[in-house]
């Protein structure tokens, strides 16, 4: 069960500085699998082509965060980090890459946890998939809750912060999804640029960090 974004050229992120972040609450540990909670991953083995925020591997019982690019003429994806994660508690995951240096960051709960060069994301045609590595068949499901997705065409954090509760659109805002309209199959996209998204086998909650969520 996920959601699907349209693909649109602003959500491609090969051509700027970028923030992605999600408030996440993961309900149960699958090691083998590599977890999706925002990807524009398709295809499979040497065709897969795009970018995910996903979970993978265990690390001492615990599964690890890990932002993948992969490029399908440049061989296999780099996964920026290992930091743990905990089960079954709201936590707040941003990604950020500085589009001259190449730099990219993961932070948890506002502190740097992990960094890396991997190579800029592809542009692609891919959707944008929440709850979900890659589309099916070849999946690889999150089994959790996922609220607050918000993308940004600028690096919002640099140093230890506060994760905001309840994110706002601004100027440098790509998409929003608050998740919080309890019915319907129609994710809302609050940046004014249209990217609405459409929940696939989905179900709405109500008891998120902020009480406003979607669980997957």
């Amino acid at each position: 069960d996920y959601l699907a974004v349209p693909h649109a050229p602003s959500l491609n992120l090969s051509d700027t500085s970028f923030t992605i972040e999600v408030w996440f609450l993961k309900e149960s540990l699958n090691p083998a699998d590599n977890s999706g909670l925002v990807s524009k991953f398709a295809g499979n083995g040497p065709n897969e082509n795009g970018w995910g925020l996903i979970t993978g591997a265990e690390q001492a019982g615990k599964p690890v965060m890990a932002f993948s690019v992969k490029v399908a003429d440049k061989g296999p994806g780099s996964p920026v980090g290992s930091a743990t994660l905990a089960l079954k508690k709201w936590t707040h995951v941003a990604v950020t890459r500085d589009h001259l240096s190449g730099t990219t960051n993961i932070w948890l709960n506002g502190d740097l946890y992990a960094t890396g060069k991997p190579p800029a994301p592809p542009k692609t045609a891919n959707a944008l998939h929440f709850g979900v590595w890659r589309p099916p068949p070849t999946q690889y499901w999150w089994h959790g809750q996922l609220d607050e997705v918000r993308i940004s065409s600028k690096i919002r954090y640099t140093q230890k912060f506060n994760p905001p509760l309840l994110t706002i659109a601004d100027k440098d805002t790509l998409a929003l999804w608050h998740l919080n309209e309890g019915t319907g199959e129609v994710a809302h996209d609050s940046s004014g640029n249209g990217h609405d998204g459409k929940l696939l086998g989905a179900s709405w909650f109500g008891n998120g960090p902020e009480c406003e969520l979607a669980a997957l």
